[in-house]
Formats: C-alpha cells, structure tokens, sequence
C-alpha cells in the first residue's frame, strides 16, 4: 500500500502528525511542496530526506530554487518563498530541492505535482 502526501509547506508539525498515521503502509510518496508557508523549512526536507520519502518537485518548491516566477504566487506565497530563500533555507536543503524530478514513475502509477500535461 502507498500512502501519499504533498503540500507540507514547511510544517513540521503537521508532517509529524501526518507520518504518525501511516503506519499501515508499505511506501510514502510526497507530491511536492516540501516548502512554503511554514516556518521550518529545512526540518521538512531533512525528514522526508531522512525517511528517503521519494518526492517530487512542487510549485513552491520550484520557486526557492528560482524555476518558477514568483509572479504565478499570491502576495502571501511569494512573501513566504522570499523568505525561505534569503532567510531560511540552508545550502543542503537548496540542493536537495533541486535534485527533484518534476515526475516520478513507480510501479503503474506515475506521480506528479499538479497535471501531466503541465506540472511545473
């Protein structure tokens, strides 16, 4: 069984709270968003680094490494992407974000962060 998550948004808590409940299965898979809103960034990439979660590359993500405009975020998200990157956000975690695919086979399944017609 795989349990999927995304949209963590730099919340360790709730990324705790989520990992917490699954338990029951064979695989986790992140969608992405590993960062944004919330304060604890690299606490979130180092933990679903550290559970070698197979992830994907999210919007919010893609904007801290610069692949994506600030100008598709609302004023808050792109508050919080400026923040993370000039504030926040340690040189492995960078690395790490941009080490993502914006799309990952396993199985049959094929895992993207948005659509397959147009993910990042």
């Amino acid at each position: 069984m795989i349990g999927v998550i995304s949209d963590i948004h730099s919340n360790i808590h709730a990324l705790e709270a989520v990992l917490g409940r699954l338990t029951q299965v064979d695989q986790i898979i992140c969608l992405g968003d590993v960062v944004g809103y919330g304060a604890h960034p690299n606490e979130c990439v180092e933990r679903v680094k550290a559970l070698k979660i197979p992830c994907v590359l999210g919007n919010h993500d893609a904007a801290c490494i610069g692949l994506l405009s600030l100008g598709w975020f609302n004023p808050h998200a792109a508050h919080a992407v400026r923040w993370a990157v000039e504030e926040e956000l340690a040189k492995d975690s960078l690395e790490y974000l941009r080490s993502l695919p914006t799309s990952r086979r396993m199985e049959s399944f094929y895992f993207v962060p948005g659509s397959p017609r147009r993910s990042i």
